[in-house]
């Protein structure tokens, strides 16, 4: 009737997707989150071998990152995930501040880790250009914000963070997500590299 407001209302079914599905299997679990500026030019920002994942999300500035795969050229909204026990270093090369995100993460899935072992990303930087936007940088300020200020369920707020990051990137890897990734043989230098995380565990 005249002047009455019809509204309509679409309920979505709620059904575990293979990507969800495969993503979740992982157990992915966040162990470190912080932020980083840096101001001078020609400045060494990271010499460093972590024993966890590390992601490094860029918001500021530009930055070259060398390791054994290559030397990488950052930009705001790159992404690059370092893999345990990866030397890396980073230095400043734009006139402008450098800022950047990392967060750090762990598989907590024992059979999925031991899986993870065999995969040619274990022991390769990855690189990934453009994979964060404004909306992205907005939301990791907020999260990092709530996590300094120890908000109650700041974990469950890091850790819907590290989703929302890998599941475009898997997304991006194949526009039809791989559930099974490629296997390749490893170099002595790698399989010390994964003698040592056993050992480690």
């Amino acid at each position: 009737r005249p002047g009455f407001l019809r509204s309509a209302q679409y309920n979505i079914p709620l059904v575990q997707d293979p990507l969800s599905d495969f993503i979740h299997s992982w157990g992915f679990e966040p162990v470190g989150f912080g932020f980083w500026s840096q101001v001078k030019k020609h400045s060494i920002l990271k010499d460093n071998m972590l024993s966890q994942f590390m992601l490094v999300l860029m918001s500021k500035g530009q930055c070259e990152l060398s390791c054994h795969s290559g030397c990488y050229l950052l930009s705001e909204y790159d992404c690059v995930i370092i893999p345990p026990y990866l030397m890396y270093t980073a230095v400043c090369i734009s006139e402008e501040p450098v800022e950047y995100y990392y967060l750090g993460y762990q598989i907590t899935n024992q059979e999925q880790k031991r899986r993870y072992a065999h995969l040619d990303s274990i022991t390769t930087l990855q690189y990934l250009p453009g994979l964060l936007n404004a909306y992205a940088i907005q939301r990791l300020e907020q999260v990092y914000q709530n996590a300094r200020q120890h908000e109650a369920g700041r974990f469950l707020q890091i850790q819907s963070l590290l989703y929302s990051i890998l599941i475009p990137m898997f997304c991006r890897q194949d526009s039809n997500p791989p559930l099974t990734l490629p296997i390749r043989h490893k170099t002595n230098e790698e399989q010390l590299v994964l003698s040592c995380m056993e050992l480690a565990d």
